[in-house]
């Protein structure tokens, strides 16, 4: 079954978290409005998220998904290589597709992005294997390295058209 934006993206991704013991999510940007939509339910236990330093300039994923991981005890990695959005249930099931983790990305209602997203279980040994070797080669976002980052945000500027 696809899930779409538009019409049960966002429900899709509530229900596989709600129906899981526990979650890593990949995916490239994070808007924590949209998290705190999806993980009601607090199964996301490990975020992969991709914080270029562009992209956080822009605006497209928040700097404030640190302290909403703080504080609903959430293991944060970075990896600037990632660009897929994926919903794991560090099992056999996998839900994923092209919606990043904000409102234009799942949305259901306003102004959407047109994106579609499918699960797929059982996922193999060696797709296991490919998610856990992203897991590994990302770095964990300490207090340091946070502060780096921000720091790194505060001090660019981004050039206007």
């Amino acid at each position: 079954m696809l899930f779409k934006s538009g019409v049960n993206l966002e429900s899709s991704a509530i229900d596989f978290v709600d129906d899981s013991e526990s979650i890593t999510l990949f995916s490239a940007y994070i808007k924590v409005a949209e998290l705190e939509r999806i993980n009601t339910s607090k199964k996301i236990n490990r975020i992969i998220v991709r914080w270029e330093i562009q992209d956080l300039c822009m605006g497209s994923s928040d700097l404030e998904l640190y302290y909403y991981c703080l504080e609903n005890r959430i293991k944060l990695f970075r990896n600037t290589r990632i660009h897929l959005k994926a919903f794991w249930d560090n099992e056999l099931s996998v839900l994923f597709g092209s919606a990043n983790v904000s409102s234009r990305g799942l949305g259901e209602t306003g102004s959407y992005n047109y994106e579609l997203n499918s699960q797929t279980t059982p996922i193999s040994f060696d797709d296991v294997m490919y998610l856990n070797k992203i897991i590994e080669k990302s770095e964990y976002v300490s207090g340091e390295l946070f502060d780096t980052i921000s720091n790194l945000v505060e001090e660019t500027s981004m050039p206007t058209l």
